[in-house]
C-alpha cells in the first residue's frame, strides 16, 4: 500500500516501539485522511482503565465502566472528548472506515450518555477511545518512509473488538 486511506493501518516498527512507550507496538486504524487537513487514527490495542478518567460522578463512571475503553493517542481534538467506533449503521455524523465499522465522535462525557440511549445501543455496539493519534500528510509519509511505522490494508483478525478486553471478536 502506498497512500494512507481511511480503513488502513498503522503498525509501530521495532525502532519506534523501543524509543516511544506510546506507539510502543501499536496497531493504529485510520479514521480520518485528507492531504490537507491531516490524518487520524485510532490506536486499537491500548486499553485504558475507566479509574484514569477524572472528575465523573458515580452513574457516569458506571456506565463508561461497562465500556469497553481504550486509549486512542495522545492528541487533544477541540470540543472532543471521546472517538467512537460501532457496529451500528445508519447513526448521523458516523462514517463506514472497516466493512461494518463506524466512527464518530462525542462532545462530552453527558452527550456520549445521551447518544447511546438515544441510538438504542448496548455495551457490545460501541467501542469508546480517549484521545487519539495525528500527524500531517507530510508527517506520516516522512515516518513511514522513516520505517517508523508499516502502512498496511486492512486484514481481518488484525484486532480484536473488546468485549471487555477479554473473549475478542476480531474486525
Amino acid at each position: 500500500m502506498s497512500q494512507p486511506r481511511v480503513g488502513s493501518m498503522l503498525v509501530a516498527s521495532l525502532p519506534l516501539s523501543r524509543v516511544s512507550h506510546i506507539f510502543k507496538q501499536a496497531v493504529i486504524l485510520l479514521v480520518h485522511v485528507d492531504k490537507g487537513l491531516g490524518i487520524q487514527g485510532l490506536i486499537l490495542n491500548k486499553p485504558l482503565p475507566t479509574e484514569s478518567l477524572q472528575n465523573l460522578d458515580g452513574a457516569l463512571q458506571n456506565l463508561l465502566k461497562s465500556l469497553p475503553l481504550g486509549y486512542g493517542g495522545p492528541v487533544s481534538v477541540p470540543g472532543v472528548s471521546y472517538f467512537i467506533l460501532t457496529k451500528v449503521a445508519g447513526l448521523p455524523n458516523f462514517q463506514e472506515v472497516l466493512p461494518g465499522i463506524f466512527y464518530g465522535a462525542a462532545g462530552s462525557s453527558i452527550s456520549l450518555v445521551h447518544w447511546m440511549a438515544s441510538a438504542k445501543l448496548t455495551t457490545h455496539d460501541v467501542w469508546i477511545f480517549v484521545g487519539c493519534a495525528s500527524w500531517s500528510w507530510s508527517q506520516l509519509e516522512e515516518e513511514i518512509s522513516s520505517n517508523f511505522w508499516s502502512l498496511q490494508s486492512y486484514r481481518g483478525g488484525i484486532v480484536g473488538w473488546p468485549s471487555h478486553w477479554s473473549n475478542p471478536q476480531f474486525l
